[in-house]
């Protein structure tokens, strides 16, 4: 066993063979004495390359490393190729993973590893046998013996249906399988996987519940055999998908549906899907509702919403959806749906006004939503609102005393902040994105002070503060926060002693992703241990300073270069040794000319409106004179 499990096993079986019998069973006792609430935490201190061989040792640690708990949250992220042997140390990393990511380095040309060994047949070829010992990365994926919740490979189209193909029953616990198909790099992968690959292809499998079929190729031509579906996302491109659609429609619990075409939107929208609790839709091309919503349209959304009275959960994404779908959702489904979310729509004021008849409303989020006329809607009804998050989406609704209730905010910075404390007093979660187009500097600077309004505040999130925007020097003393996280931010060294302070009742400490910006280093140490441990001597006990792996101490010059983002990430591309292609002259006039028509257009509009005012306004002079 030493020699098969590594250095961590053969230390540990050194001590088991060094133990006495008696010993091992006194071990073995005080481990089924312990509750398995202490065996989890053990494991959850332990590396994942630790895990396997302390199961090794002892059965019941064996059980609890193989239960739902650990299965569910063991996750690896694997790049290796198709028909290449897998190296043992990586099977034993996988043989306990519960969900695998896959990327097919095969799909790309050149990026293939050169240690790899290709899984030769050598009973297969005349002369001398070339077979190498090992076994090749897809026989050993569906082997049967590995634990898999979860499965999501990226590669082409032909290498999916070559190496996966009729394997995928040979999968037994596979509950979820997600299949980005990417586009070939060259000519040479084009011929060879996809066009002398039959593209037809039966997905099938006795248990998945969840699939995902992403098109980035275009189509693909398949059908599927899946009995216990009831989650599925899916690119409407061909009728492929649309027969996926109508076969399943009345199993699914959870539908993601993209659409490329409008024909697919309507006819999608007469299948019936009496179990379906979760929607989200979008439909791709132009940004534009369409002109005008006819009646028909709307009746075929009604008669849609009304064959899925369990729906729950709403997701519309574009103009497109949000137009078509909106009124129906609203009026038909307010006595079940709790969660609407809106990406990216512009409404009429008349329309948005619809969804103050969801009542039973716990969840709202808008993201890049406007509203064109009437200004935001004004003291909103929404009696069970909990969780809100309005992410530039200031001109949708008002911070007024109708968001009293809710407990649960994230919104990006804007001058309502301290409406937003006056307001919202039972705030519990409180969530600033500092991240925005506004001026963040001004609004921190003025507004900041108000948050120590929030007296049952407990948890304070910060996402996406610079240098520029810190803070730290406009805030009081906010006592009540027991949980502060940083996103994305920028934590220069200097304020580790301005925090204390400000959050005296501080029980946890979180920074995701974040870096922390210095200006000197002690020499031969690492610089996020060094500055971690600096942390926390300003947070002694019972306070906790996590820090993620995400997360990195960097020197102060970079940070303040990393502000300006898209210069930074021109130089990281630069650096890459990718070649950045200016436009070509014609690409330039098309985008020249695309920009001027628009102008004219919005001036041909101000143009109308200017003249429509005037002709009221004549009207109106007109009428007060004969009376």
């Amino acid at each position: 066993m030493a020699e098969e499990y590594g250095p961590v096993a053969k230390k540990r079986r050194i001590e088991i063979v060094e133990s006495s019998e008696e010993e091992e069973d006194e071990l073995e006792c005080f481990i089924d004495l312990l509750p398995d609430e202490i065996l989890i935490d053990i494991f959850e201190l332990l590396r994942f390359e630790e895990r396997k061989p302390c199961a090794l040792v002892c059965h019941r640690w064996h059980l609890i490393l193989r239960s739902n708990y650990f299965m569910s949250r063991t996750q690896c992220i694997l790049y290796h190729c198709f028909g290449m042997l897998i190296e043992p140390a990586r099977q034993r990393l996988l043989s306990n993973c519960g969900h695998i990511y896959f990327s097919d380095s095969g799909s790309v040309p050149g990026a293939t590893d050169k240690d790899l060994v290709p899984a030769h047949k050598g009973h297969d070829q005349p002369g001398p046998s070339s077979a190498k010992p090992g076994i090749s990365l897809e026989d050993f994926l569906f082997s049967g013996k590995l634990p898999l919740r979860s499965f999501t490979v990226t590669a082409l189209c032909g290498r999916i249906i070559t190496f996966v193909g009729g394997r995928l029953e040979q999968m037994p616990q596979l509950e979820e399988l997600v299949m980005n198909i990417v586009p070939p790099q060259d000519e040479e992968s084009k011929v060879k996987w996809v066009d002398e690959v039959d593209p037809l292809w039966t997905i099938k499998h006795p248990r998945l519940r969840s699939l995902s079929v992403l098109l980035y190729a275009g189509p693909m031509s398949y059908t599927l055999e899946l009995p216990q579906l009831r989650k599925l996302t899916i690119e409407v491109d061909t009728d492929n998908e649309l027969n996926a659609l109508i076969k399943y429609s009345e199993q699914l619990d959870e539908l993601w549906v993209l659409f490329y075409f409008s024909r697919a939107m309507e006819q999608t929208l007469t299948y019936p899907f009496p179990a379906l609790k979760k929607l989200n839709m979008k439909r791709y091309g132009a940004n534009d509702p369409p002109d005008p919503n006819t009646r028909v349209d709307d009746a075929s959304a009604e008669r849609f919403v009304k064959s899925a009275p369990l729906l729950e959960d709403v997701t519309l994404r574009c103009n497109i959806a949000t137009t078509r779908m909106l009124r129906a959702v609203c009026l038909i489904g307010h006595r079940s749906i709790t969660r609407l979310t809106l990406l990216d729509v512009v409404l009429p004021r008349s329309l948005f006004a619809f969804i103050t008849e969801l009542k039973k409303l716990e969840f709202l989020k808008l993201k890049k939503c406007e509203v064109e006329d009437g200004g935001p809607l004004r003291e909103v009804d929404f009696p069970r609102l909990k969780q809100l998050i309005l992410i530039n989406s200031g001109t949708c609704i008002r911070i007024d005393r109708g968001l009293s209730n809710v407990t649960h905010f994230k919104y990006s910075m804007d001058p309502k902040l301290s409406k937003i404390c006056h307001h919202m007093v039972q705030l519990e979660d409180f969530e600033i994105k500092l991240r925005t187009k506004y001026p963040v500097a001004d609004y921190v600077r003025d507004h900041f002070h108000s948050l120590p309004n929030l007296g049952q505040l407990q948890t304070f999130r910060l996402s996406g503060m610079k240098t520029v925007n810190r803070p730290w020097d406009f805030c009081r003393p906010m006592p009540a926060i027991e949980h502060l996280v940083l996103r994305k931010c920028h934590l220069v060294r200097g304020d580790f002693s301005k925090l204390p302070k400000l959050f005296p009742s501080l029980r946890l400490l979180e920074l995701q992703e974040t870096h922390i910006a210095y200006k000197r280093c002690p020499a031969g140490v690492d610089p996020l241990v060094h500055f971690h441990g600096r942390l926390k001597q300003f947070f002694p006990p019972p306070c906790r300073v996590v820090v993620d792996s995400s997360s990195c101490a960097t020197p102060l010059a970079t940070v303040l270069e990393m502000e300006d983002e898209f210069r930074w990430h021109l130089n990281q591309v630069r650096q890459a040794g990718l070649i950045i292609k200016q436009l070509h002259p014609k690409a330039k006039k098309r985008r020249e000319a695309a920009r001027l028509r628009a102008l004219i257009g919005k001036l041909e509009q101000a143009e109308q409106d200017e003249q429509e005012a005037l002709k009221k306004q004549t009207k109106n002079e007109g009428d007060q004179k004969e009376t």
